[in-house]
């Protein structure tokens, strides 16, 4: 990002964010009031160096029957019958399932999952589904 006067000249985040924190993240350059049922995060203060550390500790996402948590450099990827966990810092592409080697991982952030879904309806389901193979794995997406 880049906003002359206002953020470090060629500073690079490098915390994960997203696109829900676009929002707060504008209301507060515009010096708006963030409702407190926005999602996300005003990123400014972290952007800056007021506040250290990551604006999220988990970030969720949910497709149709698919799912991913990720806090830090994990990421636990949930399908109806497809459970895997990547170090996406040392495996950006994914392609070394640590499920085993690190359960205990695993089941933080499947706990973590579950909770944040608990707080949701139901995810719709599209009546149009498309394959994808992924390592090895059938996938099935709604779209």
């Amino acid at each position: 990002m880049r906003w002359k006067g206002h953020l470090p000249s060629g500073a690079v985040y490098r915390s994960p964010v997203s696109s829900l924190d676009i929002l707060p993240t504008a209301l507060g350059a515009s010096n708006a009031s963030i409702p407190s049922n926005v999602d996300g995060v005003n990123l400014l203060p972290f952007l800056r160096g007021e506040r250290q550390g990551d604006p999220h500790e988990y970030l969720f996402w949910r497709s149709g029957p698919n799912a991913a948590v990720r806090k830090g450099k994990w990421k636990l990827f949930l399908s109806d019958s497809i459970e895997r966990l990547y170090d996406v810092q040392t495996d950006p592409g994914e392609s070394n399932d640590r499920a085993s080697a690190d359960p205990a991982v695993a089941s933080e952030l499947r706990e973590a999952f579950r909770k944040w879904n608990a707080q949701l309806p139901n995810p719709r389901r599209a009546t149009r589904k498309v394959t994808t193979q992924f390592n090895g794995d059938k996938v099935e997406w709604d779209i």
